[in-house]
């Protein structure tokens, strides 16, 4: 087990503690992997996380699923032991106040060699998907140069029955590792983790080149215990409900998608293969699934990328707040706040949250009485402060995210990428502040209750 003190470091006591809130829905009807659970996960999607007691997996074994465990800001923050407006703060310690972890020994209660990867509940949650997907894989593996612990979400999609399409987004940790291993004609040994508790599944999406179970224990406010697996030269969280261990194959891809995610279906590429030597489990494991493009993964992205931002622009503005929002779907755009002190100074913020998170497509700068939390005061704010000639500054061919798609152009019969570009809108007040102060009613509290005793004496 994980380590234990402050925090129940463990996914079955992170749903516990959802149960006794009434945050969790249960249902023990028998169900298939092949759509009929994500349905249901689906129905409850931003509202409640969900416990299915019995998933019918394709080799005909039953397992206990669980889903939209992250599904809102309050789940998240009650899994943390913190309010709402202090899931960044959260996130930010854990940068900050990394803690060691603890290295040892195997730790799960089984370990299946050449498995059957449809032994597993592994769900199909859309038409669209040419097989099922793993979608809260996280992959552990202990940089070469560096003896950092990279921690990430993949998405993996079964192609055989002991292996996995794995979309690696170029730029990733994890890559750049692979490539070093393959240009020495070697497999990357590695551990995929599923069925992870709150602190491991945010650092994991934290956009950070620290050690991530060293971000992991900040989070927690205690130390992340790492076991070794028995197949292979790797390791992963010793409170993981699963883990598959096995090799990305030097020299092999395979053809991974399409797939929905937060911004639409995304397209087929050819992608590394992980092959699954043995799975280790705990003894009745709970397999932890994320429905793609639902309210759980855009909050696992967006939380983190706040707290990265947040981090950077300090260094250049007295910042209020930052909020991923719901039109970037926690991934693309960033709203700012600040206390302005020069007009020069919102496009610096802009490019520094950019810097920190290269996938923004977008960063908004407003004033600090604008709630950015609240996405129509800030497009009113967009609308009302910000002129597009001057205030509106478009950095041209620079990388973005690959699931953005507005770059593709029908260039003679044919789709093409074209270069990508980024936006900084800086919408703060340039102008006399007085044309865009709020109006009050000046209504003194004895014309208030003067108002509403008659008010209740028209009524009675």
């Amino acid at each position: 087990m994980c380590a234990r003190r402050q925090i129940d470091v463990d996914l079955r006591e992170d749903l516990h503690k959802l149960e006794s809130k009434g945050l969790i829905k249960t249902f023990d009807d028998e169900v298939s992997c092949e759509f009929e659970a994500a349905s249901i996960i689906a129905r409850y999607d931003g509202k409640y996380a969900v416990y299915l007691e019995n998933v019918r997996t394709l080799a005909g074994e039953l397992w206990s699923v669980t889903a939209n465990i992250a599904t809102s800001r309050t789940n998240i923050a009650t899994l943390l032991n913190t309010s709402i407006n202090g899931l960044t703060a959260k996130v930010e310690r854990g940068l900050k106040e990394r803690r060691d972890y603890i290295l040892r020994d195997y730790s799960w209660d089984i370990h299946i060699e050449n498995p059957d990867l449809r032994s597993l509940p592994i769900l199909h949650h859309y038409d669209c998907e040419p097989s099922p997907y793993i979608t809260s894989g996280v992959i552990f593996v202990k940089e070469h140069d560096t003896g950092l612990f990279s921690a990430s979400f993949h998405r993996m999609m079964v192609i055989d029955r002991d292996k996995l399409a794995v979309r690696i987004v170029a730029g990733r940790r994890l890559l750049r590792e692979f490539k070093r291993a393959e240009s020495e004609s070697k497999d990357l040994e590695i551990a995929a983790a599923i069925g992870l508790p709150m602190p491991l599944l945010l650092a994991s999406a934290t956009p950070t080149m620290e050690d991530k179970v060293k971000v992991a224990g900040g989070i927690a406010g205690e130390p992340i215990e790492m076991s070794g697996v028995k197949s292979v030269n790797a390791y992963a969280p010793s409170c993981s409900q699963i883990v598959l261990e096995g090799k990305l194959m030097a020299g092999e891809r395979a053809e991974e998608g399409p797939f929905y995610e937060i911004l639409g279906i995304d397209v087929v590429r050819r992608q590394p293969v992980f092959k699954v030597e043995a799975i280790s489990m705990k003894r009745n494991p709970v397999y932890q699934a994320i429905l793609p493009g639902g309210m759980e993964h855009s909050l696992l992205m967006g939380i983190p990328v706040e707290a990265a931002v947040i981090q950077a622009v300090r260094k250049h503005a007295n910042v209020k707040a930052v909020a991923t929002t719901p039109a970037g779907k926690g991934w693309l755009e960033v709203a700012i706040s600040i206390e302005k002190e020069s007009d020069d100074q919102p496009f610096l913020v802009g490019l520094s949250a950019i810097h920190a998170h290269k996938s923004i497509k977008s960063v908004i700068i407003v004033d600090s009485d604008v709630d950015v939390t609240n996405y129509l005061e800030v497009m009113n704010a967009v609308i009302q402060r910000a002129n597009p000639s001057e205030d509106y500054l478009i950095i041209k061919n620079v990388r973005g995210s690959s699931l953005d798609h507005s770059n593709i152009r029908r260039i003679g019969g044919k789709f093409i990428e074209t270069p990508r570009s980024k936006v900084i809108i800086d919408a703060t007040i340039k102008g006399d502040p007085k044309l865009f102060k709020k109006p009050i009613i000046p209504v003194g509290a004895k014309d208030e209750k003067s108002h509403s005793m008659h008010g209740k004496d028209r009524h009675t």
